[in-house]
């Protein structure tokens, strides 16, 4: 509270004016919410949490078709206007240069969210907070077709972010009157801890059986075993990401300095990685010895990159050899992303900085690398062990 000991009118000499701060956020919720009351939404004044009665508002929302086990049927074409505005919008971000992959989950996400609002009969230039909410709660009740679970909070989270940034794009282009996606109250997505992130001798084992060449077998099959070798080392080394991999040209290696130049990583960052001396020798054999004779390959997709896959393709056959690798020695399942946390895991462990961790793995906010920070049981009772007075 602010106060103003001026005087005026007939106030009294000393006497203090009370004034508000004001919040423009808090006023445009209270704007929003009451154009929701204007429209018969009377959740507002029930002093609920909306969060929670978003479940509840589930029940206004048509229904297409037959629903089991908390899935809704929506229908597999737009409405005419619909596919216009999602047909315009994609076009906005391809010019901006949003990334392929982004781009791709994007359009799925906000084609979902349009042919949401095209069942409950209202535009979506005309989303409203309770719109918002019902879309948010719709999500929260549905149950995934692969895993017969229900979402999982940080999945939620990507459809309400995209239909975000959906409706953020009507109101900048002034297609709409506000954005009620800017001031709902969204479902936090939980904070994964790393579990089952193998220890260095166990790391040392897989690497060490990657890097033997099968001297039997398909010839495609050792050229996929010995690729998953590379790729991997690489990986462990660099701390790089299986699309950041995928992205990459033989003309951003640097074999001299030993150094890798990132382009257009994780939301369209550049950042210099770093290889050891053995990652180098591994890659450079590969560049100089293996890759001209894959590069006559009728199965290449992306001949420029240095792996000549895209993301996707190799991310689901390096996972499919990381685990038949992992399953051949007994040890625990590895994914390509396991290489990234066992890299910030293993330096922390060895006394790495942490500001060293977030630049080799380039994190752009510190709490993504303090997530390393949370050790297990066995670290403390190590600690514990050597550092105690008495032990």
């Amino acid at each position: 509270m602010l106060y103003n000991t001026k005087k005026s009118g007939s106030l009294e000499s000393g006497q203090r004016v009370w004034q508000k701060k004001h919040y423009p956020e808090k006023q445009e919720k209270r704007q929003l919410e009451e154009r929701s009351r204007a429209s018969g939404s009377d959740w507002v004044k029930s002093g609920s949490d909306p969060l929670l009665a978003s479940n509840s508002l589930l029940d206004k929302c048509p229904q297409s078709g037959s629903v089991e086990s908390g899935q809704r049927v929506w229908p597999n074409n737009l409405t005419p206007e619909s596919s216009a505005l999602l047909e315009r919008f994609l076009y906005e971000q391809a010019q901006a240069g949003r990334r392929q992959r982004c781009y791709k989950n994007l359009r799925s996400r906000v084609r979902t969210f349009l042919a949401f609002m095209d069942e409950r009969g209202v535009q979506a230039e005309r989303t409203s907070l309770i719109d918002a909410y019902a879309y948010q709660g719709y999500h929260l009740s549905r149950v995934s077709e692969r895993t017969t679970q229900a979402l999982s909070k940080r999945t939620v989270c990507s459809y309400v972010v995209a239909a975000n940034t959906f409706t953020t794009w009507l109101f900048d282009a002034g297609l709409a009157l506000d954005n009620p996606f800017a001031v709902i109250r969204r479902v936090q997505p939980e904070r994964r801890l790393l579990q089952l992130v193998p220890k260095e001798t166990e790391l040392e084992t897989l690497l060490a059986d990657l890097a033997q060449w099968p001297e039997v077998g398909h010839l495609k099959h050792r050229e996929r075993h010995y690729l998953t070798h590379v790729i991997a080392e690489l990986q462990y080394a660099s701390g790089l990401r299986i699309a950041e991999v995928a992205a990459l040209r033989v003309e951003d290696i640097d074999f001299d300095r030993a150094m890798i130049q990132v382009r257009d990583g994780k939301k369209g960052s550049n950042r210099l990685a770093f290889l050891n001396d053995y990652a180098r020798d591994v890659l450079e054999l590969y560049c100089t010895q293996l890759r001209p004779l894959l590069c006559n390959s009728q199965h290449q997709i992306n001949p420029d990159s240095l792996f000549m896959s895209c993301a996707d393709r190799l991310g689901h056959v390096q996972n499919e050899s990381l685990a038949a690798a992992t399953a051949r020695l007994g040890g625990q399942r590895l994914t390509t992303h396991g290489f990234r946390h066992a890299l910030g895991y293993h330096l922390l462990r060895a006394g790495c900085n942490l500001r060293h961790i977030q630049a080799i793995l380039g994190h752009a906010s510190i709490k993504d690398t303090e997530l390393y920070t949370k050790v297990d049981v066995e670290t403390v009772r190590a600690t514990l062990d050597t550092c105690h007075p008495r032990a």
